[in-house]
């Protein structure tokens, strides 16, 4: 089991937390020095907590746990104490990982019903979003949060990321649809001259551009790509007309 200390607001001490110190009464949850942040020249001895001889495991929630404290000193809500708190164990981890990834599903379902529950729940319960799930729930237990706070903030990286590695995946196919100019060149010629292949050449109605006509080798390659279409309907020796798919309208206007 993962252990954690913590200076906390009094108010927010938990069944089974291990008190181990607490700080004069001027000194405020701001101005508490945790242990590892002390200063070297001891000019922050006030501010330190000043540890018991004994920790104490504390029996109740909130204030009413330092009552069996053997100080006089009196203590608000806002106190900070200093403490050991355990971190979730596997099973309470697992559950907890399980709760965040349904939890997170369905409210973006509730939001975006086209998206499918199923599917984020398969998403969301990847060995890749379940790991960083319980590093993240982890890191905000170890850093003070409540487990209801570090699930919202891993709840909410989850959704974060997934959202994130969605743009990049509708992303790619435009920047996979960028081409050449030079292929460019030919999809516009493509459109513009009416092409026709036959088995070894392509033919031409219109005048010659000032570019040239596009390359047999080029025009066969966008027709490999799914750029452009062969009219089969027609004789070879005739020329079969070449036109653009909507793939290949798409491709240059990028």
């Amino acid at each position: 089991m993962r252990f954690t200390t913590l200076v906390i607001p009094a108010s927010e001490i938990r069944t089974g937390d291990t008190i181990r110190g607490y700080y004069r009464p001027d000194v405020t949850m701001t101005t508490a020095v945790a242990p590892g942040s002390e200063n070297p020249d001891w000019s922050d001895i006030s501010l330190r907590a000043g540890r018991l001889g004994i920790p104490y495991k504390a029996t109740q929630d909130g204030r009413p746990a330092l009552a069996s404290l053997r100080t006089s000193q009196r203590f608000t809500d806002h106190s900070p104490i200093l403490i050991t708190r355990a971190l979730a164990r596997p099973a309470e981890l697992g559950d907890a990982i399980g709760r965040i990834a349904a939890f997170a599903a369905m409210s973006l379902h509730e939001s975006f019903p086209h998206l499918s529950l199923e599917g984020l729940v398969e998403a969301f319960t990847s060995s890749a979003a379940t790991s960083m799930l319980a590093a993240r729930f982890l890191s905000g237990q170890e850093h003070g949060l409540t487990p209801g706070q570090a699930a919202a903030e891993a709840g909410t990286a989850l959704i974060r990321g997934w959202a994130e590695a969605r743009l990049e995946t509708r992303a790619r196919p435009d920047r996979e649809a960028a081409i050449p100019d030079e292929m460019k060149l030919v999809l516009q010629g493509l459109a513009t001259l009416g092409p026709r292949m036959t088995a070894s050449a392509l033919l031409f109605d219109a005048p010659c551009p000032e570019g040239g006509y596009p390359c047999l080798d080029f025009v066969q390659h966008a027709i490999r790509k799914g750029w452009a279409v062969r009219d089969t309907s027609v004789p070879v020796h005739l020329g079969q007309p070449v036109t653009l798919t909507e793939a290949g309208l798409a491709a240059l206007a990028v």
